[in-house]
């Protein structure tokens, strides 16, 4: 039989802070709400690495929220998951297809275990990405406190927001996302690990 299908977009604010409609948020908030935990993508805190964190409250969130274009390091909350999953915890996963495979093997798939795959054409590797943003905050002068390739602060769908602390530049810097070498990069697929 054929699935079923919908489309979902969140309201304002939730959109305005997330790349596309929201869902996600929608879906995390739902999962806390009913007592559960949310694990998904996050820049790491230097914000030149991504992997995946636990969320247990809506605080939290906020840190999943957005478009990383690079390989998260998903394994690390594995055995968190598992173990949420072994104490009767529901538990919602966000990730790539091979990211939720993975999750499902290793957990057996329990019915606790609520996924949502997102959509992938192939990743660049971590370090493409660290190479690119320091390229970037050398160029800035400035360091990167906080980044997001798909910001709606400046009221234009693809715009990167560059948060930058520096003795000359402070503050968010806007850049059309098109201008971002990476970005052009990554929408091509000139740069995807081999295995995708």
């Amino acid at each position: 039989p054929e699935p079923d299908c919908y489309a979902v977009m969140a309201d304002d604010p939730v959109r305005e802070k997330s790349s596309s409609g929201g869902v996600f948020t929608l879906l995390a908030e739902w999962m806390l709400d009913q007592g559960g935990i949310v694990c998904g993508a996050a820049y790491t805190e230097d914000h030149y690495a991504v992997e995946h964190i636990i969320a247990t409250n809506r605080e939290e969130l906020h840190r999943l929220r957005g478009s990383k274009y690079v390989q998260s390091r998903a394994w690390r909350c594995y055995p968190q998951v598992q173990s949420a999953l072994k104490r009767g915890k529901t538990v919602l996963f966000s990730g790539t297809p091979c990211q939720v495979a993975a999750v499902k093997a290793l957990t057996g798939d329990p019915a606790n275990l609520v996924t949502v795959d997102i959509i992938c054409h192939g990743v660049p590797s971590e370090k493409m990405l660290n190479d690119y943003l320091n390229i970037l905050a050398r160029r800035l002068r400035g360091t990167i406190t906080d980044f997001r390739f798909r910001d709606k602060t400046c009221q234009k769908q693809f715009a990167a927001r560059i948060d930058l602390a520096g003795k000359k530049t402070r503050g968010p810097v806007f850049l059309k996302s098109s201008l971002l070498s990476f970005y052009a990069h990554f929408l091509k697929g000139t740069f995807y690990r081999e295995n995708c």
